[in-house]
């Protein structure tokens, strides 16, 4: 199914001019008074935050490795795309048990989950391949299908935001910031408009419920979602994003505390007005030092990132002098095209 966008439509009224379209793949544009517009995604300045070499290589230099991919990231995408369509049918009336296994069996064939059982056997095999999504999302349907549909009206799935020009964080006299991104939907429940962030992990830690927050990209939804709240008609205040959290490995039978762990869990970060502008202010700072970056060609290495979890996808280039670095990119690297984070229908 197609993924909606939250873009508020653009008015034939003469009164009110029409939103430029920020074209694909636009990290900045330089404005006629000398300033520079920044388009951010969470990914995107939480990379530079993380490591502004990271950054350059991942988003001005379009450097991937040859072959990569994930396999936990890739469960990721297959449980969002899955969930899209279970709230879309759930949205429309439709949802049924054996339509969400349809589109689960159809999104994992499509996104070629099965070529990670050669690549990545072994965690492959700890989630159970193919018959594992299934029982993930039955599982699922289980336990959510019910409460949610009593609960829940959903407004948007897959919601992008932020190609129009819609969400303005803030300016100053260097640089004018807009935030783009795609919560994976909005709902009203209980008098509140939420964004909802589907989230897969390992399994389901004892720290969950604190992991987000603080938390830029939830930060970002919970802005966004305010400002288009109020262009939508929704005269509400937005102060809460929930975080849907599923376990890619089933839980245990027999954990060693004795206490089976869920197999999906909910958490629900909220943020103040205050802390919101607190989180615009460090957008507009990272911005403005993206701009020094990218006009001096000077970008800081943070090392205490380069050997996180398995290790920087870049640190083999970060590694070796500089003069060999162009040598090692031929050799491991390939050119991609920026990424877009949803297209519009109008294009």
């Amino acid at each position: 199914m197609e993924p909606m966008s939250l873009s508020v439509p653009q008015t034939t009224d003469s009164k009110e001019p029409r939103r430029d379209v920020v074209a694909p793949g636009t990290l900045y544009e330089v404005l006629p008074d000398g300033r520079w517009a920044f388009y951010f995604d969470s990914h995107m300045i939480g990379t530079f935050s993380d490591c502004e070499t990271k950054f350059k290589l991942a988003y001005r230099d379009n450097l991937r490795l040859r072959g990569e991919r994930n396999f936990s990231t890739s469960v990721g995408s297959w449980w969002s795309a899955a969930m899209s369509d279970f709230y879309e049918f759930m949205a429309a009336g439709s949802l049924t048990l054996a339509r969400a296994l349809e589109s689960a069996g159809h999104h994992w064939a499509k996104l070629k989950m099965q070529d990670f059982q050669a690549t990545s056997p072994k965690k492959y095999e700890a989630f159970g391949g193919y018959n594992g999504a299934l029982l993930m999302v039955s599982q699922y349907y289980t336990a959510q299908a019910d409460t949610d549909q009593q609960g829940w009206k959903i407004i948007a799935t897959e919601a992008g935001f932020g190609r129009k020009k819609e969400v303005l964080v803030g300016e100053n006299h260097q640089v004018v910031v807009y935030l783009i991104g795609v919560p994976d939907l909005i709902i009203f429940a209980q008098n509140r408009l939420m964004p909802v962030d589907h989230k897969t992990r390992d399994r389901i830690d004892y720290d969950v419920q604190s992991r987000w927050k603080p938390h830029s990209q939830t930060a970002g939804y919970i802005y966004a979602t305010n400002i288009l709240a109020k262009e939508l008609g929704y005269d509400v205040v937005v102060d809460r994003c929930i975080i849907n959290v599923a376990a890619r490995l089933e839980p245990t039978d027999k954990p060693r505390d004795g206490v089976k762990k869920p197999r999906f869990t909910r958490a629900y970060p909220n943020y103040s007005q205050e802390e919101l502008a607190e989180w615009r202010q460090q957008k507009m700072e990272q911005a403005t030092r993206l701009r020094y970056c990218i006009e001096s060609d000077m970008f800081t290495r943070n090392e205490y990132t380069c050997h996180l979890y398995s290790g920087c996808a870049y640190r083999p280039v970060c590694s070796v002098k500089p003069s060999s670095r162009s040598v090692v990119i031929k050799a491991n690297y390939e050119v991609v095209k920026a990424w877009v984070p949803y297209e519009l229908g109008d294009e």
